[in-house]
């Protein structure tokens, strides 16, 4: 697959949660149900939505915090 895309989703996804969680905007719960809900959605529907869509949509982060993770997010990519 070109550029391993799917690749690069994971690790963005593992990395976003995580550094989430690290910086107190999010619970391990709060992760662990924005999963679940991509999990099902995955499986149900065949969408895939970014853990900052559902974080954002079940107002469990704000934009503001989800610009702050992915600006992080790419800085540990870089390292």
């Amino acid at each position: 697959m070109p550029d391993d895309i799917p690749g690069k989703i994971g690790f963005y996804e593992k990395r976003f949660g995580l550094i989430a969680i690290e910086k107190g905007f999010i619970l391990p719960r709060d992760l662990f149900r924005a999963l679940t809900i991509q999990a099902r959605e995955n499986a149900e529907e065949g969408t895939h939505r970014l853990l900052g869509e559902i974080l954002l949509d079940e107002d469990l982060m704000s934009v503001a915090q989800i610009e702050e993770v992915v600006a992080a997010v790419v800085r540990k990519k870089g390292e």
